[in-house]
């Protein structure tokens, strides 16, 4: 096992665990002596690591092997060996003679740090520690006897410490110690610590010439030497060199003497040049109301990061000789957001989004002029609230919801200070009431308006096939079984096996629905009836119904007709019922002849005209004013 160093003047053994030195097994000998001696200059093993100078025997080729330890050499730390390798001596770097009683040795540093074996020179000399050479740290003594401490099991006694810190203290003396200053050590500083309130420290040159430097240097490549980089100096004349920025936390007003200010020479020196200096250094021409008017400022860029405030808004304004720019923007199905960073959005077809919009963050200050450009009536959402909540507005229709029908606008501005009594979001600032008002537009541009918004899409479908019905059942209409003899999705859409007939967008639509129904004799009440309704009420928009007692062939023609007004998308039905118990019941299909007579041709059908665009006077009046 290996000889373990206890940081601490130990027993004489080995190959146990080392006590301190001991009383009646240890006794004073010049090693102590030559130890302690050595100490008091400041020569001294420490404890750099808990295997520091452990010493591992054999009996054989490197009898001693000793690891690398610290030592303090006139007060000044050093690693030993340079290296921090292990050393090894062979039994030729110790006194073997056999037979001469106990032949002793000095394990030490030397000035070069290097583990070194001290011996005397005749190699017979028992019971004497040899000497030291100037410069030595003592490790350990080493003691051999042929026949009680052989190689392999030479005794050692470490004269070593358990030294693993260094502070300083410099005092002076007031009536006894009294501490001035501190140097401390931590794993993440070193610090300097005056302990006297009031006194200063002083760093003395012993010249006042440009030799002498206080200096601060880093070590860029972490080797230890004297450093690398001059950071910061001061010479004896005072001149003083910072390599880094300078970072100033507070600067006195100068109140006189103002005509100085600081530039970098060419040589990286601080100096000073006057106002007029520096105005013919940088090129700088003599600024006057004559020469450097507001025009030829803006004629040299034409922008700023400033507020330019005119002094008397009665009298000074700010006007341009052409038009001026303004940001806008569309949102539609492929442009779904209102970014905030356009003054006007243009709203077009959002039926994909539920013909809703949501408003962006409030940017304070900013304008949005939103204008729905579409035949659908839109709704817009406060992001987080509109007029904080309020509902009066005539556009607001629920609690942070503007409705916007068609071609309708609104103006809001964001605020996100909030000034009292404002608070974050939007705020609309058009007149409402106006917009709303139902004599908002004069007769003449209501007669503009309406010849502007007239239409006549019409579109017409005919049944296919007969149609066979079964009494007391409402058949409603699907669309496998008619025909489109002229057809406009941009009025109706109707598609597949569906019932559901969307009239499209915002209008005035009229609804036609024709049926020729015939059937075989009966002796009972006939009932017949064709109606416009919707998905929730067959007869919502229209519904006609005849109750006759027949006891005849039936040969009947039925009509109804509906006019419908719409905001939006809207969905129809259109379906027929019957009571007869006569056979042979069927709505005759579109383009046939009677199948009992020769008479002139029947049909069932419907037509549906889309006779006017919905819109809103309070709006649409200033669109069509020349």
């Amino acid at each position: 096992m290996a000889d373990e160093n206890p940081h601490q003047f130990s027993t004489q053994t080995t190959g146990v665990t080392f006590a301190q030195i001991t009383d009646n097994t240890d006794f004073p000998h010049t090693g102590l002596i030559k130890a302690l001696s050595l100490m008091a200059k400041g020569n001294m093993a420490v404890k750099g690591s808990a295997t520091d100078f452990d010493i591992t025997q054999a009996t054989s080729g490197n009898v001693i092997v000793v690891k690398s330890g610290k030592i303090y050499r006139n007060g000044a730390l050093h690693t030993i060996p340079s290296g921090g390798a292990d050393t090894n001596f062979t039994s030729s770097a110790f006194n073997t003679t056999a037979d001469v009683g106990s032949l002793y040795h000095l394990l030490v540093a030397d000035s070069s740090n290097t583990l070194q074996i001290r011996k005397l020179s005749d190699a017979t000399t028992a019971d004497k520690v040899p000497e030291y050479t100037e410069g030595d740290t003592i490790i350990a003594v080493i003691m051999f006897n042929s026949s009680t401490a052989a190689l392999g099991s030479m005794q050692i006694q470490f004269l070593t410490t358990g030294k693993d810190e260094n502070n300083l203290s410099i005092g002076y003396n007031a009536s006894g110690y009294t501490e001035a200053m501190s140097i401390e050590g931590s794993g993440t500083r070193t610090l300097f610590k005056n302990k006297v309130a009031d006194a200063d420290i002083r760093f003395v040159l012993a010249d006042n010439t440009a030799d002498e430097r206080f200096e601060i240097y880093s070590d860029d490549d972490s080797d230890g030497d004297e450093g690398d980089t001059a950071l910061f100096t001061v010479n004896g004349l005072g001149a003083t060199s910072i390599a880094g920025t300078v970072n100033l936390g507070s600067v006195a007003n100068a109140g006189t003497d103002t005509d100085k200010f600081l530039v970098l020479d060419s040589g990286g020196n601080v100096d000073f040049r006057t106002g007029t200096e520096v105005r013919s250094d940088i090129g700088a021409g003599t600024l006057s109301a004559e020469s450097d008017t507001l025009d030829t400022v803006t004629g040299r860029g034409a922008t700023t990061a400033n507020d330019i405030v005119v002094g008397n808004a009665t009298v000074n304004t700010i006007t341009s000789s052409v038009n001026q720019n303004i940001s806008y923007e569309v949102v539609d199905a492929s442009n779904p957001t209102i970014s905030g960073g356009k003054t006007v959005v243009y709203v077009h077809d959002i039926s994909s989004l539920s013909n809703t919009l949501q408003l962006p963050p409030p940017a304070s200050g900013n304008i949005l002029y939103i204008q729905n450009f579409f035949t659908n009536t839109i709704t817009i959402v406060g992001n987080p609230l509109i007029n904080e909540n309020n509902t009066t507005h005539p556009k607001i229709t629920a609690p942070n919801t503007i409705t916007l029908e068609p071609f309708e606008h609104v103006t809001l501005q964001s605020v996100t200070d909030s000034v009292p009594p404002l608070v974050t979001g939007h705020y609309i600032i058009s007149d409402g009431d106006k917009d709303r008002s139902a004599n908002y537009a004069t007769a003449a541009q209501g007669v503009k308006a309406d010849s502007a918004l007239q239409t006549n899409s019409l579109v017409r479908y005919g049944l296919t096939s007969d149609l066979t019905l079964t009494s007391g059942s409402r058949e409603t209409f699907t669309r496998n079984l008619f025909t489109g003899y002229a057809e406009d999705s941009n009025v109706v859409t109707w598609t597949g096996s569906s019932a559901d007939i969307t009239l499209k967008g915002a209008g005035i639509f009229e609804v036609n629905l024709y049926g020729y129904f015939a059937a075989d004799t009966a002796n009972s009440n006939l009932e017949f009836d064709l109606s416009i309704g919707d998905g929730t009420q067959s007869n919502r928009y229209a519904y006609y119904r005849n109750i006759i007692n027949l006891n005849s062939v039936v040969r009947m023609s039925q009509f109804t007709t509906a006019t419908i007004k719409t905001t939006a998308d809207t969905v129809i039905n259109l379906s027929g019922y019957i009571v007869w118990t006569g056979g042979n019941r069927k709505l005759v299909k579109t383009g046939s002849n009677d199948p009992y007579s020769t008479a002139t041709p029947q049909y069932t059908g419907f037509t549906i005209r889309k006779v006017a665009w919905w819109v809103v006077w309070k709006n649409f009046w200033k669109q069509i004013t020349p």
